[in-house]
């Protein structure tokens, strides 16, 4: 019966190890992630260009830089569970990839 209580304990420490390990998984890939999504909005940058002054405004020699093209989303049919998760998923990148045909928060 000795052995059995002490056989137990160690299982008991094994798993508390095991947990505690998960745990600190747990919580690096929640900063891993915390660290992603803050990325994802790139603030907007300036370039300053040595010898021009601060006020003037940027030039311009070429249009503005183009992001990747992204198709039209699927239509969606109603469908409830993962379908519905890829359609949400896929209007987000059709907002996020064409920001000038969604200028405010109500169009989008």
């Amino acid at each position: 019966m000795d052995e059995d209580a002490t056989n137990l304990r160690a299982r008991i420490e094994e798993l508390a190890a095991s947990i505690q390990e998960e745990r600190n998984l747990q919580q690096r890939a929640e900063a891993k992630l915390a660290a992603a999504r803050a990325g994802m909005v790139a603030p907007a940058v300036v370039p300053f260009l040595p010898g021009q002054p601060q006020n003037a405004p940027q030039a311009q020699d070429e249009g503005p830089a183009k992001g990747p093209k992204v198709g039209l989303p699927d239509k969606y049919d109603g469908t409830k569970g993962p379908k519905a998760e890829v359609y949400v998923t896929q209007i987000g990148l059709y907002v996020l990839s064409n920001p000038w045909m969604f200028p405010d928060d109500r169009s989008r």
